[in-house]
């Protein structure tokens, strides 16, 4: 498949951090974060269907298919280090990326969503795959709907995000993705992609997530106890709208884990 990734880079201190959106979404969702993270090295991409990035033709929007654009991406740091944000289903392709491809992450920060999708949510997404073509009158009730599915997200959070997101055409807005990033989606169990990993972990949940259940994140602590759990409150799915400072310390988190373990090491 030729696949043209695009991708934000922003030069700054390492290790650099690169930025994986979930479903239904594009790099426009990191500004927020992007902000307090000031001075470091990021990377924010558009996985394929999504946002600037090529459909896939035929379309494979499977969770390795993901991973193969983080790769791409990852090309652009020219071997420097780096931290792997995932956000949903970009936490899943990121998980697939760090246990299958080189070179590796340094740590991996993965964020709200099941290690496996249940299947009602997959069918879910491919039932409403026509909707994702729908015609938006206005940025205004694009954004009502969008806020309605995480109500902690200031409404302006929203709009601003998705002024980026949706496009103009004849008529109204457009989403900036593929049909079939809903109807073809096959995302991967990555139970056991977490689990051999052996990189700092941390795994991150909004406290009212309507996609990662309170049970499913006891069962991740349980069945990973080599992960740090930080259980964001005031925030639900959309996190890095709703509380990108918090988000962003947990990253900081992150990088201080690996100059642990590269001590220790020494």
């Amino acid at each position: 498949m030729t696949n043209a990734i695009e991708a934000e880079h922003r030069p700054g201190r390492g290790p650099a951090i690169v930025l994986v959106h979930g479903n239904s979404s594009s790099r426009a969702i990191w500004r927020p974060l992007m902000a307090h993270l000031a001075g470091r090295e990021l990377l924010a991409m558009d996985l394929r269907g999504h946002g600037a990035s090529a459909w896939a033709r035929p379309p494979d929007y499977s969770t390795a298919g993901y991973a193969d654009d983080i790769a791409r991406a990852v090309e652009r740091l020219a071997g420097r280090a780096f931290v792997l944000v995932g956000h949903s289903n970009g936490a899943l392709s990121a998980a697939y990326y760090a246990a299958h491809h080189q070179p590796k992450p340094k740590a991996l920060v993965y964020i709200d969503i099941s290690p496996s999708v249940p299947a009602s949510q997959v069918s879910y997404f491919h039932q409403r795959a026509a909707s994702v073509d729908r015609l938006w009158t206005s940025l205004e009730k694009l954004t009502t709907t969008m806020s309605a599915a995480d109500p902690t997200v200031p409404t302006g959070a929203f709009a601003a995000y998705l002024s980026e997101f949706a496009e103009p055409v004849e008529g109204g807005l457009r989403q900036m993705l593929d049909p079939m990033t809903f109807g073809a989606w096959a995302p991967a169990d990555v139970w056991e992609d977490l689990r051999s990993l052996a990189m700092p972990l941390h795994l991150v949940r909004g406290a009212t997530s309507r996609v990662l259940s309170t049970e499913v994140a006891e069962e991740m602590r349980a069945r990973l106890p080599m992960a740090r759990f930080h259980q964001i409150n005031g925030a639900g799915h959309f996190l890095m709208l709703a509380k990108p400072e918090r988000l962003a310390a947990i990253i900081e988190e992150a990088i201080l884990d690996i100059e642990a373990v590269g001590a220790c090491e020494d």
